[in-house]
């Protein structure tokens, strides 16, 4: 399988980059070697900008697992010591835009200690190796607060087991199974329709008027009745003569 050329040179300069950080701990900023390695460090990290797009070359950091472009690399030590390195002082990255200079790397790598500091130091001294660079970028990691439909997912499991009688843990898998659930939600709905409904109890008042078919006419009222909800209300009427109730 053929290689990615871009890939290929940000993998260099990822390499290069490991070993100036290695002279300059060994030797200083100001040896000979730790410039030479500089300069090798400059001309890879231009031929990586030169395939990248407006974005440039992003170096990022997962625990110990370092990152180019988002593309996991094969960490050997030094990679993993970098990330860890990154990761330590909260960055989630650094970004190379194409606009860059040899200076702006310089100022970078001196940011670097070269005795043991702490991870806090480094991201200090970063910020202020880099105030007013342009063509270099530093990503802190940043904790985001939990969408609020992400929170009420443990309320509707919740919810979910007491009506449905099943477990939290496996309510939380059933609400991803939509085809469970609906399942369920059926079973649940014939439990309880299998159960006998309790009678109803209702009251009614109301005035009745009657008409006899006779010679007197009368006003009766209706009384209230007392019944279960399928029953009705008998009412009795008083008149002159006889008559039906309406």
């Amino acid at each position: 399988m053929k290689s990615d050329p871009r890939m290929a040179a940000g993998r260099a300069f990822v390499r290069s980059l490991n070993i100036l950080l290695k002279f300059a701990r060994l030797y200083g900023y100001d040896h000979s070697r730790t410039g030479e390695q500089l300069a090798t460090a400059w001309e890879e990290l231009r031929t990586a900008l030169s395939g990248a797009g407006d974005a440039g070359v992003v170096l990022g950091a997962s625990g110990s697992q370092l990152l180019l472009d988002g593309v996991p690399l094969e960490g050997n030590p030094a990679e993993k010591q970098f990330a860890q390195l990154l990761a330590g002082a909260g960055l989630a990255s650094v970004q190379f835009f194409p606009s860059v200079t040899g200076e702006e790397l310089a100022r970078f790598v001196r940011a670097f200690p070269t005795g043991k500091a702490k991870p806090s130091e480094l991201a200090e001294q970063l910020r202020e190796a880099l105030a007013g660079v342009h063509g270099i970028r530093t990503n802190e990691i940043c904790f985001v607060a939990t969408d609020a439909r992400h929170r009420n997912a443990g309320v509707a499991a919740q919810l979910a087991a007491a009506a449905l009688g099943g477990e939290e843990d496996k309510i939380g898998e059933w609400l991803n199974d939509p085809q469970k659930l609906l399942e369920l939600i059926a079973a649940a709905q014939g439990r309880r329709g299998d159960g006998g409904g309790a009678p109803g109890e209702g009251n009614s008042e109301g005035d009745a008027e009657g008409s006899g078919e006779g010679p007197g006419t009368g006003a009766g009222s209706v009384g209230v009745a007392g019944g279960n909800a399928e029953s009705g209300a008998i009412g009795a009427g008083s008149g002159a003569g006889p008559g039906a109730e309406g």
